[in-house]
Order: structure tokens, then sequence, then C-alpha cells
């Protein structure tokens, strides 16, 4: 199961990689929409970075589900939020509000009681 936690974790990272590089590529969209701005956002390397990130997180998690349920790795997921908000504080300075911080907690406790006995934390 260990092995399994590492590696959602690893999706998790490479899902907040993928996003971040999608959020610093929109960018050319700030102007509106149009057919200059679609040709500079599909041609610039952060979007293709994006989509490379996704495709390992695809592979990653086809193979936890060839050997796991997916009722047990799905809520592992739920990392991605974590590192989503520490990664939009420490690059956008977006801010941490005691709402994200009362649902991380909340998110770390399902995890835990989630997996509880399986790790024997």
């Amino acid at each position: 199961m260990y092995k399994t936690v590492i590696i959602m974790i690893c999706v998790s990272i490479l899902l907040v990689t993928s996003n971040l590089l999608l959020k610093s590529t929109v960018i050319h969209f700030k102007t509106g929409i149009q057919l200059t701005s679609i040709l500079k956002f599909i041609s610039d390397y952060k979007f293709w970075g994006s989509i490379l990130f996704t495709g390992l997180a695809l592979i990653l998690w086809l193979y936890i589900l060839t050997y796991e349920h997916i009722s047990v790795v799905y809520p592992l997921i739920s990392i991605s939020y974590i590192f989503m908000t520490l990664a939009a504080y420490y690059l956008y300075d977006e801010k941490i509000t005691s709402n994200q911080i009362i649902g991380i907690g909340l998110i770390c406790s399902g995890i835990y009681f989630l997996f509880k006995e399986t790790i024997k934390l």
C-alpha cells in the first residue's frame, strides 16, 4: 500500500504541475479569445508540457488501477488539492483562507480514516 500512496502522490504532483503550466499559458487569453491567441496558446511549450504531465499522470493512474480497487485509490487524488493550494500560495501569492485550511484538514482526516487500518498509522 505504501507503493500506491507514493505513486498517487506522484500522480497528484504531475496533475498539479500540468494545471500550473496551463495557468501560465492562458495569459494569451487576457485580451479575449482570438485566432492569434489560440495559435499562441497551442504553440506555447508550456501547453505541450501540460499535456505531457497529464499523460504521465494517466499512465501512472492506469498502472495503479491494474492492482488496486478504484474505491481505494480515488480518494488519494484529493492530495492534489493540498499541493495546488500550496503551489498557488508560493507561485501566485494567493492567500490561504481559514476555510481552505479547514478543508485541507478535512482532506487529511479523510485520508487518514480511509487508510488507517490498511497502512497501520
